[in-house]
């Protein structure tokens, strides 16, 4: 008895954690964060029909791209933990200051619908 309880907590383990990483998987390849998520796409007043109608992301550059925005430009290193970093933070920061993008705010890739919008708006 005490095997069939164990192997139960096993598989409500299992596919919560399933369904925890296609979540995130998900929000990965729609560029979104948890919160972003939640707050602009999850609204009830303009909840989607289903899940493939939900708003493209400003920052969404496609699959691949958005893919290599998280785990790295290396495909064959994205299930490997190892650091991909080529400077650590003090490092990085020191160059962001000489080269005059520290304290100008971040700077991110947007998708081409969105930069479109972006440079013809005149208002």
């Amino acid at each position: 008895m005490m095997f069939l309880s164990l192997y139960v907590c096993m598989i409500v383990l299992m596919i919560s954690l399933a369904i925890f990483c296609c979540f995130h998987l998900f929000i990965i390849y729609k560029n979104y964060t948890t919160y972003e998520f939640i707050t602009k796409v999850m609204k009830k007043e303009d909840h989607p029909a289903s899940i493939n109608e939900v708003r493209r992301s400003k920052f969404d550059l496609g699959l691949i791209q958005n893919f290599q925005e998280v785990f790295g430009k290396n495909i064959l290193s994205w299930l490997l933990p190892i650091k991909t970093c080529k400077y650590d933070y003090n490092t990085f920061i020191h160059i962001l200051v000489e080269s005059g993008v520290y304290n100008i705010g971040l700077s991110f890739k947007v998708n081409s619908d969105f930069r479109y919008e972006i440079l013809n708006s005149t208002e």
